[in-house]
């Protein structure tokens, strides 16, 4: 991704990797302890590369999507999770795989 990584934050069942890329925008990646990245929230004057930050992921993402066309964009299955909003200059979203969640984590960490 090119970017530059400032920070981690480590909580019991995961970690907070705090990354700024080229764009300005910052994405925080939330890995497990077991190395799986299992979330991802990103907000900045661009949308970041989504077939970079969301990996294999990337394809459930584009199916979901396929017949969807508004803002704000919004994907929720049993195996992905997707918000993204805002404008040029402006954007901010977040995506996660529910069954990829450490076990007592809650979904509202990642943001």
């Amino acid at each position: 991704m090119h970017a530059t990584a400032h920070s981690v934050t480590s909580q019991l069942a995961y970690t907070v990797h705090l990354i700024t890329l080229p764009s300005g925008t910052v994405l925080r990646e939330y890995v497990a302890a077991s190395g799986i990245v299992f979330g991802v929230a990103w907000e900045g004057p661009t949308l970041p590369n989504l077939k970079a930050t969301l990996g294999e992921a990337f394809d459930q993402y584009v199916a979901a999507i396929a017949t969807r066309r508004a803002t704000p964009l919004a994907v929720s299955n049993d195996t992905l999770v997707v918000f993204s909003a805002g404008h040029l200059r402006a954007f901010a979203g977040y995506a996660y795989l529910p069954q990829a969640m450490p076990a007592g984590v809650d979904a509202s960490v990642i943001q």
